[in-house]
């Protein structure tokens, strides 16, 4: 109902004359409850007042025809309500009073029969007490010397006792007491200790607490105040005590025994084909920081998000704010968690759940209403329609296998490899659903290209990956040695005569790259394989030790010479173009050799300046034409 107070000055006679009436039969004192008060959020201006969720606003003024009494208002904020007084000397003049005054009546109006339902109650109380009452505006008016009574549907009624002065429930059938209130209250509205007859509930105890509220299909707040059962648990006191902010929890048991959380859940029915539970994990990789090829190991920086079902749970108060629909600390470790281990770590880390990680549940399904015999009224959904969902950040050392055949044109694939232990193998079985990099793409060394997931016998593969970047390379290998290469070369055009400062330069160049060799094998992993970067440095090292030995071999055999002997005839027997061999003309016309001499400097000189620099010409090239397709297309395992 709500607070009845006369709307217009024709209202007040008969208003007041219904309240003179039920004086007699009531235990009314000086006043009645107007639904006056101050309202401290309209600057503590007097505001109307009907219903816990009703007031006006902004604040009201009182009709002329209702007056505060002489030297009323006098309580300032200690007296911020308002009654109308009951002295006939001062008819319908108002007074300010504390609020917290027992002893007033209240005024209030029914517009529809109310009914009073109980939470909280067991099968055996359920067997002897009805499971609501009604209360009508007839019943009021018939039995107002009795106090109010509340009937049940068949079985029994709520009274009011007036020797204990507790509310009782009594048989319709005998008037024999069934259950009373524990305490004195004015009435027996919200959760409250009850007597009851020993044992009925089966745990051995004669109290119980029950919940009598008016909220059929709403949440009944502590105060009596009915709110939607949607705005319970969502973070905002919608209930003026607060009390819809009460005992939030996700997971509702009917039977805890009977859960063991260290078994995975049975498939659902959209899993039911391969009888394995199925995990889907998603993974968003922040940053990148560090990548070891000596060691073989890069270090991101990650989120991993992990969903799964379970059908043998129930929850309540799901929101469509994930966010709101948070276990608390003691459900965390309450339902199953999918073990998932890191394949690729060293020590196999497991996903923990701690306090660094979030587990919460997305709504998907819709919810209904809970078992009466739960003290509050709740959402109940189904496990097996809305997933659970796991997320923990990680920053962790994961091993990569740095594949450096086509170093440093190279394309890397490094995982993160997650996979469940052999035990579980035939039971739950995890899928790679998608990842995102929100990191930085250029780093020190490399760039990232792309990142993609594969699924593969049961194991979860998220890939990031990396095109080295080859101009650090370019600059402090390839041009500085191919100039080595161009001098040592050029040294072959000059004279013998400086063969010192010839020998120099092609040792020195061999000592430079040497130099280089040593210096990036070092800082590279030992392969068993020739790296690509391998054959421009042996070659290097190869052309100046040839240049060397070219040089010395020139110095050996400057004054040598070597006889070499043509076959010719003479002219006038030889046709252009026959591929006869030249005669040398003479008596008779007869074949005579002729032999003439070329030195062996010659010979050395023509290996130094043409053929070496010509097969070093086709080296680069060929080199510079596969390091450009070997850095286009590159050979990866997960593509």
């Amino acid at each position: 109902g709500k607070l009845r107070f006369p709307q217009a000055e024709e209202e007040v006679t008969p208003f007041m004359k219904n309240v003179n009436s039920m004086l007699p039969k009531s235990k009314c004192k000086e006043y009645i409850w107007s639904n006056y008060y101050k309202n401290s959020y309209a600057d503590n201006n007097w505001t109307v007042y009907e219903s816990p969720s009703t007031y006006q606003y902004p604040p009201f003024q009182y009709p002329e025809w209702l007056e505060f009494s002489v030297g009323q208002p006098n309580g300032r904020e200690h007296e911020e309500c308002a009654g109308i007084s009951l002295d006939q000397d001062e008819p319908y003049l108002i007074h300010d009073l504390d609020c917290k005054t027992e002893g007033y009546c209240y005024v209030c109006r029914f517009e529809t029969t109310s009914f009073i339902g109980i939470r909280g109650s067991c099968d055996g109380l359920d067997n002897i007490i009805d499971s609501g009452f009604l209360l009508d505006v007839d019943t009021i008016k018939r039995n107002v010397d009795k106090g109010i009574e509340f009937v049940g549907y068949t079985k029994t009624k709520l009274v009011l006792d007036k020797e204990t002065n507790r509310w009782t429930v009594i048989s319709v059938n005998d008037g024999s007491k069934i259950m009373s209130l524990d305490s004195e209250k004015k009435l027996p509205m919200g959760p409250m200790r009850w007597n009851i007859p020993p044992n009925i509930c089966g745990d051995d105890k004669s109290q119980r607490e029950l919940f009598l509220n008016a909220c059929e299909d709403k949440f009944a707040c502590f105060d009596g105040q009915c709110v939607s059962i949607s705005k319970r648990c969502d973070g905002s006191n919608d209930c003026s005590d607060a009390s819809d902010e009460h005992h939030c929890k996700i997971l509702y048991w009917e039977n805890k025994a009977a859960y063991s959380k260290e078994i995975p859940p049975p498939p659902s029915k959209e899993e039911g084909a391969d009888y394995k539970t199925h995990v889907i994990i998603s993974a968003t990789v922040l940053n990148i920081l560090d990548l070891k090829e000596l060691e073989g190991i890069w270090h991101p920086k990650f989120i991993l998000k992990m969903e799964w079902l379970d059908p043998r749970l129930l929850m309540k108060d799901l929101k469509d704010d994930m966010q709101l629909n948070v276990l608390t600390i003691e459900e965390r470790n309450d339902p199953w968690i999918p073990i998932v281990v890191f394949n690729n770590h060293k020590d196999r880390k497991r996903l923990s759940l701690d306090e660094k990680s979030s587990l919460v549940v997305r709504k998907e399904g819709n919810g209904s209403g809970n078992s009466l015999k739960d003290i509050d009224a709740a959402e109940i959904f189904l496990a097996s329609e809305n997933p659970f969902v796991y997320d923990r950040s990680y920053s962790i050392d994961l091993e990569c296998d740095f594949d450096l055949h086509t170093y440093p044109f190279d394309t890397q694939e490094c995982l993160i490899e997650l996979g469940v232990p052999f035990a579980l193998k035939n039971k739950v079985d995890i899928k790679a659903d998608k990842i995102f990099y929100n990191g930085s793409v250029d780093l020190q060394q490399f760039k990232v290209q792309s990142s993609l997931v594969v699924t593969e016998d049961g194991i979860a593969y998220f890939v990031v990956i990396f095109k080295r970047k080859f101009a650090y390379h370019l600059i402090s290998v390839y041009i500085p040695s191919l100039s080595l290469l161009v001098i040592s070369l050029s040294t072959m055009h000059i004279s013998v005569d400086h063969f010192e400062a010839n020998i120099m330069v092609h040792l020195t160049a061999m000592l430079v790259m040497y130099t280089l060799f040593q210096a990036i094998s070092i800082s590279l992993p030992k392969t068993a394989y020739i790296k690509f970067m391998d054959a421009w440095l042996l070659f290097g090292l190869v052309l100046p030790f040839v240049s060397f030995v070219l040089s010395i071999l020139e110095e050996l055999v400057h004054e040598d010479e070597v006889e070499i002997t043509n076959w010719a005839m003479s002219a006038n027997s030889h046709k252009v173009g026959s591929k006869t061999p030249l005669f040398v003309a003479g008596e008779d016309d007869k074949l005579k050799p002729k032999t003439k001499k070329i030195s062996k400097q010659k010979i050395v000189q023509f290996f130094g300046r043409i053929l070496l620099p010509s097969i070093t010409a086709t080296f680069v090239l060929g080199y510079v034409v596969a390091a450009t397709y070997l850095y286009s297309h590159p050979t990866l395992k997960y593509d």
